[in-house]
């Protein structure tokens, strides 16, 4: 008996032991790091490939030509902007070698592969960019375990608190999974200040060559990187001052700093080995660029077109704020008692001000710039949560200390704290996934708030709008106007046009974005015109609409065009896109008032030889009964045989005699003009249909001309002037006789016809006189006159011409 009850404890010692060694091994500064290092890395993994912001697209093209010119030795190639963004191309292009090696090895080389790459930023390869995003995903991620590791020799629990805290922050996490310069310059910069300020404690020349290195790749990543000399500089200051450096040894240390630096950016960015001074000149024009566009952040056209006021220097701290979280919030309060309650002689004290003189050396520096946005106060983050995390760590304390709170599980013990701390942090993170840059912090009505004080959106849920488009009918063929083409696009199977361009009076779908809405994008009455009018598809998130669809027709700007002191003309748009003869026309005009108007306005349609071919009664200028207070709406009824054209709209206000032109109206049939005799159905490459035809003879005789009646319709806008051609085969397919013509004996041209728009075409082919009686298959088609290329049938691309039938040859 003693014996078991010996075996028993023996093996409960060894259990204990075990489980006390366990529990050493997860308590382990390595374990903890790996552990961070996952916990920071699968939400930003599992968001690569969710969308596209409106940057990355310059920046993936830019990466393929920084990848191109280090395969060729053509180092110019790798100077592509004043950023400079030098690493952020170095990292789209470890991305592309990355998508290469395990998806395209096969295909050819790496050069090939990048050759082959979509190099239009509007419309990129949506499947590289998350490879490009990997390698920042990756150093973000290490940048997380950098702030554990550097600061757990000071105390460990606000160590791996400021790690999470910077993990789920909603900027970081956003930004961390981009192929963006503003992730890349705040890790670079957290790690040069680490190293320095561990150098400044502990002397290492090792440290300080490594933090030189990281402040040379913080510099090439972006400019506001040069924030980072006055610190260095103001920190040895502080050392010398309260004698923990002798004055020389600051000069040395600074020397090699910024030698390293130096050498670091040289070495890093090839064309400054064959073109320095261009790449000077262009570092300086990009500054000079930047400051030029003012303070882009406050000149906002939010959602009732009124500029919102500067904010001036609360900009920064109000964007701070929007984008915090509680938890930073409640940390920070708590700081202050912290900072007054720790030695001055602590190093966790040492740490937190000079964090703080980073904090606010860096935000005094943007403050005093000119081209403003949120996320430059990126490299401050950082060091906020290390704050956050000394204040925490207190409010911690206490709460354990006056009234612990546990769960005693079977083989966990769960600290109610700790969990409380967990749900904050993942609460207001994790739950925005995959837009983690649509959050604002609710607790100062962020959703409202957010956008009436700063710009809001940077493609999030584009892609969302491209699937539901992708699911209309015929949605390879629908064109959709939009201004950030490149978050859309790469997503939509169809077509695309900008607001700006003619084009877009031909768009199916208008596309609005709150961005471009608070900038006043293309202009600023476009959007009170779309306001007023329901959506065919909206999308919100987080509590803010970020994007609208719709399907009214769209509005052409004409620029601005002025009646008097009081009316400036700004757009228009029309009830039908082809006006039809036979057909009243609606007329909307969109109105910029320097102050309420009761003027009338008047339109008239005239053809090339100033003939008025309809005219509108007069109307006011804005229509009191109107949907929105900047359009007026006018009538004109077309005659029923007026040709087909395009016809000057001329305008004049309160009956004056000076008209002024202001626009052109396409008019053409959008029916057939008469009964068609044959009616087929023959689809060209989805961009011209023929729905029929007539022949004045079905048996004529050889030598005699005949003559085709082919009623076209066009499918869509062509770039291209077709020619039509028609062909009488024999019986061995051999051509006897042949007819290759322009539309409208060359007046209509393809590249002219208007989507939907119905031409009636004759074509006269004339036989041989020595043809042979007999059987004869009519065919007809389309091919480009300069590359000899036929458009082939949708229903069999295998056939370029229909077969309209048979005529027979009489003696």
């Amino acid at each position: 008996m003693p014996n078991n009850t010996m075996t028993f404890s023996s093996v409960d010692n060894l259990q204990k032991k075990n489980i006390f060694a366990f529990n050493a091994l997860l308590n382990s500064d390595a374990v903890i790091a790996l552990g961070l290092f996952l916990v920071a890395l699968i939400p930003r993994l599992l968001a690569l490939s969710k969308f596209i912001t409106a940057d990355e697209p310059r920046w993936a093209i830019r990466s393929m030509s920084f990848l191109t010119g280090l395969m060729t030795a053509d180092w110019q190639l790798t100077l592509q902007t004043g950023h400079p963004g030098v690493t952020t191309m170095w990292s789209g292009s470890l991305g592309l070698m990355l998508d290469y090696l395990f998806n395209h090895r096969a295909a050819g080389s790496l050069l090939a592969y990048v050759g082959s790459l979509p190099d239009n930023y509007q419309r990129i390869d949506p499947t590289i960019l998350p490879w490009m995003r990997l390698p920042t995903v990756l150093l973000a991620t290490l940048s997380v375990v950098a702030v554990f590791w550097f600061l757990r020799s000071l105390d460990r629990k606000p160590a791996i608190i400021a790690a999470l805290l910077l993990a789920f922050h909603p900027l970081h996490l956003a930004h961390s999974q981009l192929l963006h310069h503003d992730a890349l310059v705040s890790v670079f910069a957290g790690f040069s200040i680490f190293l320095f300020l561990t150098t400044l404690r502990q002397w290492s020349w090792s440290l300080l060559i490594l933090s030189g290195v990281m402040t040379g790749f913080a510099i090439l990543s972006k400019s506001t990187a040069y924030a980072l000399l006055p610190f260095a500089g103001l920190t040895m200051l502080l050392e010398v001052i309260y004698r923990r450096q002798t004055l020389h040894r600051a000069v040395i240390v600074g020397l090699v700093w910024g030698g390293v630096a130096l050498i670091t950016v040289v070495i890093f960015w090839p064309a400054i080995w064959v073109a320095p001074l261009e790449v000077w000149q262009t570092i300086v024009g990009w500054v000079d660029q930047s400051a030029d566009v003012g303070n882009i952040s406050n000149t906002l056209i939010p959602e009732f077109s009124s500029k919102m006021p500067n904010l001036g220097f609360l900009f920064y701290p109000i964007n701070w704020l929007l984008k915090t979280t509680p938890l930073m919030i409640l940390g920070l309060l708590f700081f202050i008692p912290w900072l007054r309650k720790e030695s001055p002689e602590s190093a966790a004290r040492w740490w937190a001000t000079r964090l703080l003189l980073w904090i606010g050396l860096f935000t005094l520096m943007l403050t005093l710039g000119d081209k403003r946005d949120g996320r430059y106060l990126l490299p401050i983050y950082f060091a906020l949560c290390i704050v956050a995390a000394f204040g925490l760590k207190m409010i911690y304390d206490r709460l354990k200390q006056n009234r612990p709170l546990t769960i005693n599980l079977r083989f966990a013990r769960l600290n109610i704290y700790q969990l409380g701390f967990a749900g904050l942090l993942l609460g207001f993170s994790v739950s925005y996934y995959p837009y983690y840059l649509t959050y604002y912090n609710p607790l100062v009505g962020g959703p409202w708030l957010a956008p009436r004080l700063i710009r809001v959106g940077w493609g999030d849920g584009m892609e969302e709008a491209a699937a539901w488009l992708n699911k209309q009918p015929n949605a390879e063929h629908l064109k959709v106007a939009t201004i950030i083409e490149q978050s859309f696009w790469p997503f939509f199977v169809g077509q695309i046009t900008d607001h700006d361009s003619y084009d877009t009076y031909s768009a199916d779908y208008v596309l609005n974005y709150h961005r471009q809405i608070q900038n006043g994008v293309p202009f600023p009455e476009f959007w009170p015109y779309y306001q007023v009018r329901p959506p065919a598809y909206k999308l919100t998130i987080a509590g803010i609409d970020y994007v609208w669809l719709h399907k009214e027709p769209p509005l052409a700007r004409i620029g601005r065009i002025p009646f008097g002191d009081n009316l400036l003309l700004r757009a228009y748009t029309t009830d039908q896109q082809l006006a039809a003869p036979g057909s009243p026309l609606e007329v909307t005009l969109i109105w910029r008032l320097a102050a309420p108007s009761d003027e009338s306005v008047q339109l008239q349609l005239r053809d090339e030889t100033g003939q008025v071919q309809a005219e509108s009664a007069p109307a006011p200028a804005i229509d009191p009964k109107g949907p929105s207070a900047i359009e007026g709406h006018y009538t004109l009824t077309l005659p029923a045989d007026m040709p087909r054209g395009n016809y000057p709209l001329w305008a004049t206000v309160d009956g004056s005699e000076d008209w002024t032109e202001i626009a052109t109206i396409p008019v053409g049939r959008t029916k057939p003009a008469e009964a068609i005799s044959t009616p087929i159905e023959a689809n060209f490459a989805h961009r011209i249909a023929l729905r029929g035809f007539d022949i004045s003879n079905s048996a004529p005789a050889a030598g005699e001309t005949l003559t085709l009646t082919l009623y076209w319709q066009a499918l869509q806008s062509m770039p291209y002037a077709f020619t039509t051609f028609v062909h009488a085969l024999d019986s061995d397919g051999s051509v006897a006789a042949q007819a290759d013509v322009q539309p409208g004996q060359g007046q209509w041209p393809t590249n002219t016809w208007h989507p939907n728009e119905w031409i009636t075409d004759r074509v006269s082919i004339s036989l041989p006189a020595a043809t042979p009686k007999g059987e004869y298959q009519l065919v007809v088609g389309w091919y480009h006159l300069e590359t000899g290329q036929r458009l082939t049938l949708v229903d069999n691309e295998a056939q370029n011409s229909f077969i309209l039938g048979t005529i027979t040859v009489q003696q």
